[in-house]
């Protein structure tokens, strides 16, 4: 989706905590809603180390499950602008 704010290393967006997030329910969001984190990875990767706060806790785990099977509650047509994430 866009360069971690950790590691400076392309996000996946199956791995993006900010698509965890949106998907957890800890956003509202709407057509054209900014979202206004940048990306960074869940789960840790070789060169960084994710979003522990975020991966430990049984919500977001059961959200990434969700976008892993491709059945997430939340629009899958988010693009990156400018390193903010933005969802239309």
């Amino acid at each position: 989706m866009g360069i971690c704010d950790k590691c400076g290393k392309d996000v996946d967006f199956t791995n993006d905590a900010t698509i965890v997030s949106v998907e957890a329910g800890e956003f509202v969001y709407g057509a054209g809603a900014i979202i206004g984190l940048k990306s960074r990875h869940f789960l840790a990767t070789d060169t960084c180390e994710g979003s522990p706060s975020r991966n430990k806790r049984p919500e977001y785990l059961e959200a990434h499950k969700r976008i892993l099977l491709g059945d997430k509650k939340t629009h899958s047509n988010v693009f990156n602008v400018n390193g903010v994430e933005v969802i239309q």
